[in-house]
């Protein structure tokens, strides 16, 4: 009796790449499937192969930026495979490598089992593109897999590697990390003493964030404007949030914290188009309203809050409000401002990163955060302080990029 065929299925492949480019990343693609494609369709973030078998081949490309905590679920994943202890470096790598990571690109095609020779070619395109643009595969099974076809890492804990050298963008390559101190060390000890005392999960492996020699830490000035800034971002979000809300009479909340303090000089592009869409969507709002949490931990900086409480409860948002009541003004607010120490800074960040990384293990177990914390507290934190102790070589807020 003849052997039934197998039908084709679809399948789904994705590129992690150092590429951040879209337009490039286009052209790549475009250029490596050539010989197999009839037609091309290009969109914003998306290239549409109809292939010479008239079979759909998508890609769809996803900045860094837009799934900043895709990445961190990543290199949780990875961070936690099983290994033995040879491999011990190169899954840290592998951690290290998504963590460089500023695209991904999601591949859906249809696998005929049958058609060996086009298969052969379509995965081999793959890893091509990977090549170019200074990449890895990742396999329906959850393997990654090197351009050159090597297994990088699996779920088991297998490899055809015994080591690999993370790559980086040029950009990330001029502000290449040097080695953790032994102050960072330390830190990481304490921070770990203290998760290990709320029963909180946590990983060795997981470096700090910003190490000692990095810190870029922020001047008095630039953090009083940027928890300022936050702050009456989230009260006029309160304001369109709330139950019949009157947009005109938000607007006149913002103008008037603008009014005090000359927030819009502070306002980076994203907060600019925000206060400018004369009705923004609900889910937006929510966004810039949970930027109280993000506001509370710089305001702890200045020494103008005087405990960073544990992230289950929410910032204090009235006193705030009082401290902020007219007629005080950036001179003012600042005059009774005594910045902390950057080591007391430096301890903050570290800590919640690691709270960050549990919240994040937790959502991919489909599991509550753990010991009560409030991942979304957690995560605002997570950016404020990055962006206070200078993380992505100081980038300004709306580049920052927090990973777990």
């Amino acid at each position: 009796m003849a052997k039934k065929k197998k039908e084709p299925e679809q399948v789904s492949f994705t590129l992690y790449s150092i590429q951040k480019d879209t337009g490039q990343i286009q052209t790549v693609i475009q250029e490596c499937f050539k010989p197999v494609t009839k037609n091309v369709q290009i969109n914003d973030n998306s290239v549409i192969l109809t292939l010479q078998d008239g079979s759909p081949m998508l890609f769809s490309i996803n900045l860094r930026d837009k799934m900043g905590h895709h990445f961190g679920q990543m290199m949780n994943f990875f961070g936690q495979v099983p290994v033995t202890e040879n491999l011990n470096e190169l899954r840290q790598s592998v951690v290290e490598q998504i963590s460089l990571f500023q695209s991904l690109i999601g591949c859906v095609f249809v696998l005929d089992d049958e058609e060996e020779e086009r298969t052969n070619f379509l995965i081999g395109a793959i890893h091509t593109v990977a090549e170019r643009l200074g990449g890895l595969v990742l396999y329906p099974d959850m393997s990654l897999h090197t351009p050159s076809h090597k297994l990088l890492l699996s779920t088991q804990g297998e490899s055809e590697l015994t080591e690999y050298l993370p790559i980086a963008n040029s950009d990330r390559l001029e502000a290449e990390r040097g080695e953790a101190g032994e102050a960072d060390e330390a830190r990481k000890a304490r921070s770990i003493a203290q998760l290990k005392k709320k029963g909180i999960p946590f990983i060795e492996h997981l470096p700090c964030e910003v190490y000692e020699s990095e810190a870029q830490i922020r001047t008095p000035e630039e953090t009083l404007h940027r928890a300022v800034t936050l702050f009456s971002l989230a009260s006029y979000s309160q304001k369109m949030l709330a139950k019949n809300a009157d947009i005109s009479q938000a607007r006149k909340t913002f103008e008037g914290w603008d009014e005090q303090f000359g927030i819009r000089a502070y306002l980076t592009p994203k907060e600019l188009d925000y206060i400018n869409t004369p009705e923004p969507d609900e889910n937006t709002c929510w966004q810039f309203i949970w930027r109280f949490e993000a506001a509370n931990p710089l305001f702890w900086a200045l020494g103008l809050v005087d405990e960073l409480v544990y992230p289950s409860k929410f910032a204090d948002t009235a006193a705030l409000y009082a401290l902020l009541d007219h007629p005080a003004d950036m001179k003012s607010v600042l005059a009774k401002a005594q910045m902390r120490s950057e080591a007391e800074i430096m301890d903050a960040a570290d800590l919640n990163l690691r709270y960050d990384w549990a919240c994040v293990d937790a959502r991919i177990k489909n599991q509550k955060a753990p010991a009560e914390l409030n991942s979304e507290i957690v995560m605002e934190r997570h950016l404020a302080l990055d962006w206070l102790i200078g993380s992505n070589n100081g980038a300004d807020w709306d580049d920052v990029h927090p990973h777990t």
